[in-house]
């Protein structure tokens, strides 16, 4: 660039040594010298320098550019990814933020409920434990009540045997014995006539009074309702003991 040659007519000259590569004209040489000129100007031109340069940084700018197209295409894929995770995660986490914002007053009234159900079990519980207290001591005084009056009942339906057996078998004297006394005590406190408590009283004593079938029949009579009472506080004593391990349960 920037050379021009001119345009020379060319003379033939005679070549003494046509088979010498040396120029052997005027014409030859100049031409020899345009082209190392040529060359050396295309070889040391700047500008020419410059354009490869420009064209160099292109190729790699252009290189650079594609594989940053790349990288931003993936970038661009990652953050939409995660914007539509995000905004699912956002919208997730607003639902729960509402949902808690309900369930946490129900939760309290349901705390406040069972704290309130709590100090009234609480309260229930020492009531019955109060009420089993009251309850097993007067279980107790029941069963000491029962206890006392079987044994009295037992003792006086026996010594009540005795005496009809020794009627039955013509014993006198029986008054005297410990079982004797026992009827005659029995008779004083039962629901009898004092007409048959002195009829009996005197039978035992060999002095007149009624003869021993009447005897035995009253003492009879006595000893059946003796076993009567005996059979009613013993099924109520029953009762109440299951009553009782019922409630204490």
């Amino acid at each position: 660039p920037g050379f021009k040659a001119k345009k020379t007519v060319r003379r033939q000259t005679f070549d003494p040594n046509p088979g010498s590569s040396a120029p052997t004209s005027s014409f030859d040489m100049r031409v020899v010298a345009c082209t190392a000129v040529f060359a050396a100007a295309t070889q040391a031109n700047p500008i020419r320098k410059v354009v490869s340069l420009l064209q160099n940084m292109q190729t790699k700018i252009e290189a650079e550019a594609e594989r940053d197209d790349a990288l931003f295409a993936k970038f661009e894929c990652y953050c939409n990814t995660n914007s539509e995770k995000s905004s699912a995660a956002i919208t997730a986490g607003k639902a729960k933020v509402e949902q808690l914002e309900t369930d946490i007053p129900e939760a309290k009234a349901q705390r406040d409920q069972v704290v309130s159900e709590l100090a009234q079990h609480k309260q229930d519980r020492s009531t019955a434990t109060e009420a089993v207290e009251e309850a097993t001591a007067q279980r107790k005084k029941e069963n000491d009540a029962f206890e006392a009056e079987e044994a009295d009942l037992k003792q006086n339906k026996a010594a009540m045997d005795s005496a009809i057996a020794a009627i039955e078998k013509g014993m006198t004297g029986f008054l005297q014995t410990t079982a004797g006394s026992r009827v005659v005590q029995v008779l004083k406190s039962a629901d009898v006539g004092d007409e048959d408590v002195q009829s009996v009283q005197a039978f035992f004593q060999n002095k007149e009074g009624g003869n021993s079938g009447e005897i035995v029949g009253i003492l009879k009579e006595l000893r059946d309702s003796m076993s009567k009472r005996l059979e009613e506080i013993t099924h109520t004593e029953q009762e109440a003991v299951t009553s009782h391990n019922e409630l204490v349960a």
